[in-house]
């Protein structure tokens, strides 16, 4: 399996607004998709902070104390079957999927002290293929 990079931190944050404000309004990064209930109502963003590096930020009740809140990370990789693949020969069981308001191709496991990491290959159907790199896009550089 070959990493590209971190594709994006995911964390947890009891005031979606203020987190986005701080991320947004003060550091700059860009909301690129919002996570929406069927009825409508925002419950995460995921931003980009810039060549193909994303931050995810969702609404948690209660993310645990000072710098809780961690969710999961995410690494980049080219071929999603290549890692699932990789993963299952190690003894995990990832499924790969489409993310649901996203579209992106993810696989998921735990590792061995049970946190969650993710895995994103980024095609055309994904919201976040326009935000990456015209190199690995395929896109014209802007």
């Amino acid at each position: 399996m070959r990493i590209m990079r971190l594709g994006h931190i995911c964390l947890g944050t009891v005031d979606l607004d203020r987190a986005l404000s701080f991320y947004s309004d003060l550091l700059g990064c860009k909301v690129v998709h919002e996570f929406r209930t069927a009825a409508g109502c925002r419950y995460g963003v995921f931003l980009s902070v810039g060549q193909g590096t994303f931050l995810e930020l969702f609404l948690d009740t209660a993310p645990g104390g000072e710098g809780g809140g961690f969710r999961h990370l995410c690494l980049q990789v080219k071929d999603i079957e290549e890692a699932a693949r990789a993963l299952r020969e190690s003894g995990f069981e990832p499924v790969v999927r489409r993310g649901r308001t996203d579209h992106v191709l993810l696989c998921e496991v735990r590792d061995p002290d049970g946190r969650l990491v993710e895995f994103h290959q980024y095609d055309s159907a994904a919201i976040q293929w326009r935000f990456l790199p015209a190199a690995e896009s395929g896109q014209p550089a802007s």
